[in-house]
């Protein structure tokens, strides 16, 4: 009996295993071991979420989230991750993004579809000396700004590889990144759109695109890159009329010069 009053004793003294917290928020959500495998909350609209530890996958099947506030759709505090979306997702915000890629962030975000719209925040944000890439799903994402870093100069790198993505921004539709590449994909729209290293962003002759979709489709490796340019032709430095160079095109008599060594000349 007292043997028996031991073990029972023993056997309640046995703690429960500590719940893991994870960098990762869905809606404001945490991501824990406890809600991984069904990550849910008021934002949840349809659709299932999950989130794989060992892997660090996030997954999103035919979810519709509707973040309220200042919370962001998926917020990436983890470092490497990926964000796998399988059919048709959709994600909406206010003054949060619908993608946030944190500080250190390297994110791929890959599966088949998502639409991604906020009303006054970027729809797709990558932070300080991260790495964002885009391979071989469908992307929409419309904001005040499309896909976006923080300044341009802060170390924000962006690879499109075999993607089909639409981006449209306010005030920048792909904008305020360090690095911009495409692999396996190609600029399908505007036309004329070419990326400028000095502006950080995706450019007209009338300087960044704004507020106007840029389409980028799967294709042959135009090599697009602030770093490395070998087929696309990109603008290395505008000057005014009188030879003096300048950051940006200004009203009158523009002059580009050319990656591939000649000259562009822009009248506004």
């Amino acid at each position: 009996m007292i043997l028996a009053g031991i073990l029972l004793a023993n056997m309640c003294a046995v703690p429960a295993l500590a719940q893991a917290t994870y960098e990762l928020y869905l809606g404001g959500t945490q991501v824990t071991s406890d809600n991984a495998s069904n990550v849910t909350g008021a934002w949840k609209k349809a659709g299932t979420i999950s989130f794989d530890a060992d892997s660090r996958t996030l997954t999103l099947k035919d979810a519709v989230i509707e973040a309220e506030g200042d919370d962001n759709c998926i917020r990436n505090g983890l470092g490497k991750m990926t964000v796998q979306f399988i059919g048709n997702n959709h994600l909406a915000s206010v003054y949060g993004s619908g993608i946030y890629n944190d500080m250190n962030g390297n994110m791929t975000i890959t599966g088949d579809s998502v639409k991604i719209e906020t009303s006054q925040q970027s729809s797709i944000f990558t932070s300080y000396d991260s790495n964002l890439k885009i391979v071989g799903c469908r992307i929409d994402a419309k904001g005040l700004w499309g896909i976006t870093g923080v300044t341009g100069k802060k170390n924000e790198n962006l690879t499109i590889e075999n993607a089909t993505v639409y981006a449209n921004g306010k005030y920048g539709s792909i904008s305020s990144l360090a690095l911009f590449t495409l692999k396996n994909s190609y600029i399908a729209s505007p036309a004329d759109a070419v990326w400028n290293a000095d502006c950080c962003a995706l450019c007209q002759n009338t300087g960044i695109i704004t507020g106007k979709y840029v389409v980028i489709k799967p294709g042959a490796n135009t090599g697009v890159s602030s770093a490395a340019n070998v087929n696309a032709i990109t603008v290395r430095q505008i000057y005014n009329s009188t030879g003096r160079p300048s950051r940006q095109l200004r009203k009158g008599v523009n002059i580009l010069k050319l990656s591939d060594g000649t000259a562009r000349k822009v009248i506004l």
